[in-house]
């Protein structure tokens, strides 16, 4: 029996494929299938976000898909704040005199217009461009403060959406709700077209704002993460309002009537329901929650034929070293922007920032209560273009000079209007009898560099200070408080600027000086060559 098991035993140990080993050394087992598979899944594990970057392309054809979205998306997110802008641009109107049946007009006598309004037949806007709500309302003389409550309703319920954008992306998911968010949106903005009266048009004018800024903070916050490094400037350019302006005039020439351009902006809206389909949740996120099972399926999906095309499965077990701090599950809000004293000054450099930038797009209503804007649609592609230019110019210059940094192109946008606004300021004094095309372009050249290299440094430098876990609130904070500031200096410029112009200019020029120098001492060089850092993802990233 023994010898038979001595045989046996011998047989097993010259076998190839055997693990049986009497003798205790290592003996070579076969590699199975399971083990194969095994070997091939996890031989390889992604040991920061770079790799993972790397993996699905910095900028690849996910990055260009979500890019081209949002800059067809900000047609959508401004129309309405367009819109009611243009009902603040002053106009001239007629009416016939009970009194002698002559034609009476606010341009030649205002005041007594005003006074035969009510008893004055045929009321009617003259030498009308679009027909907006002040045609359709009546909203002149006393009636006129009512334009600015619209503008003030939609910035208000913008601003709220935005605040609250941020705390939702942030503690639930960029993605979340955003599909009906937007389905919600187009609705209202189509039923606002049955409104009667300038109230209820307020109220529908609160819900479309709140709606699309919280879809405005949500998906910039997504776009902004899909990239880093050098590639940072191009999502956030893609969400400015250069090429809005671009689309909006022509839509406004071609619809000439408020409730056709509210009915045509929700046409060409509708394919957005699906692009947003095709987003894909933040990895950043997704990662600094610890959901690295939806994370690998986000990879898996942008390694997909869709999109790259390398058709790799990635497994959760790959991204485990990743989770270097324990899963961070708190309920960010508001506060954490200012959990400590150099977070807290960072966020109110930005703060005063954002405002400056809103103080400066507000030029738009100086333009109207001075009368300079003589064509409404040359105005918007003028302004459109300008912007355009200047952040194709920044984006270059920043790939061109690797030493040219982010605060220096901040700063230097900056200081440029405030010497555009400085002139202004010289003009009032010197001049009571200005050129008004020389101020027209004085102003247009401020706000479009405001509108495209000012702001597009600022949400870059809220997008690198802050960590993953809060971008969206720091990011809804300065699309809120840039809300905040236009309502501020569009109700100075509405009871000063027809009296003393210059009272809204020199306040401007005020808080920019301060501005400018909270920038200087405070914000950080954010500029990838230059700081060589990351965006961070967890709040222990932030030193």
């Amino acid at each position: 029996m023994t010898a038979e098991i001595s045989a046996d035993s011998m047989e097993l140990q010259d076998h190839p494929f055997s693990t049986f080993n009497p003798s205790g050394k290592a003996v070579k087992r076969k590699a199975t299938v399971y083990r194969k598979q095994s070997v091939q899944l996890y031989d390889s594990y992604f040991t920061c976000m770079d790799e993972v970057f790397t993996k699905i392309h910095l900028f690849g054809p996910y990055q260009f898909f979500c890019c081209a979205v949002t800059f067809f998306s900000t047609i959508t997110w401004f129309a309405n704040y367009l819109l009611l802008l243009n009902t603040m641009v002053s106009s001239s109107w007629s009416c016939i005199d009970p009194i002698d049946n002559s034609t009476i007009s606010n341009g030649e006598d205002e005041k007594y217009f005003c006074q035969m309004i009510k008893t004055c037949k045929n009321l009617k806007e003259v030498d009308l461009q679009f027909s907006s709500m002040t045609s359709d309302w009546k909203l002149v003389c006393d009636r006129r403060s009512y334009v600015f409550i619209l503008l003030a309703s939609f910035l208000i319920g913008r601003m709220i959406g935005a605040i609250v954008g941020g705390h939702l992306s942030d503690n639930l998911g960029r993605l979340r709700g955003l599909f009906v968010y937007l389905s919600a949106g187009l609705v209202v903005r189509s039923l606002s077209i049955a409104c009667t009266d300038w109230k209820s048009f307020a109220i529908f004018q609160f819900v479309t704002g709140a709606i699309f800024g919280l879809i405005q903070t949500t998906c910039t916050t997504l776009l902004i993460e899909t990239t880093d490094g050098k590639y940072r400037y191009i999502p956030i350019a893609c969400s400015q309002m250069s090429v809005c302006y671009l689309f909006i005039a022509l839509i406004a020439y071609c619809t000439s009537e408020w409730r056709m351009y509210l009915i045509f902006i929700s046409l060409l809206s509708s394919p957005l329901l699906y692009s947003y389909l095709l987003y894909q949740e933040s990895l950043r996120w997704l990662i600094s929650k610890g959901k690295i099972s939806e994370a690998a399926a986000v990879i898996t999906e942008l390694c997909s034929d869709r999109w790259k095309g390398d058709n790799c499965d990635i497994y959760p077990q790959q991204l485990t070293t990743l989770l270097v701090i324990p899963t961070q599950n708190k309920l960010f809000t508001f506060v954490d922007l200012f959990r400590s004293k150099s977070s807290s000054i960072k966020t109110l450099s930005l703060i005063l920032s954002v405002i400056s930038c809103s103080f400066v797009n507000s030029g738009f209503i100086l333009f109207s209560n001075l009368s300079i804007i003589q064509n409404m649609y040359l105005h918007l592609l003028l302004n459109g273009s300008f912007r355009m230019i200047f952040l194709i110019i920044g984006i270059m210059l920043n790939a061109k000079f690797s030493r040219l940094g982010c605060k220096h192109m901040m700063l230097f946008s900056l200081g440029s209007i405030i010497i555009c606004f400085g002139v202004v300021i010289v003009i009032f004094f010197v001049k009571s009898d200005f050129n008004s095309n020389i101020l027209y372009g004085i102003l247009l050249l401020a706000m479009a560099l405001n509108g495209s290299i000012y702001e597009m440094t600022v949400l870059h430098t809220a997008a690198v200070i802050y960590p993953t876990v809060m971008r969206g609130i720091a990011i809804g904070f300065v699309i809120g408080f840039q809300d905040l500031g236009t309502i501020i200096i569009g109700a100075v410029i509405e009871f000063s600027a027809k009296i003393w112009p210059i009272v809204p200019c020199l306040a401007i020029e005020t808080f920019l000086i301060i501005t400018f120098l909270g920038a200087m001492w405070y914000l950080p060089e954010t500029k990838y060559c230059i700081a060589k850092v990351r965006m961070p993802d967890l709040a222990e990233d932030i030193k």
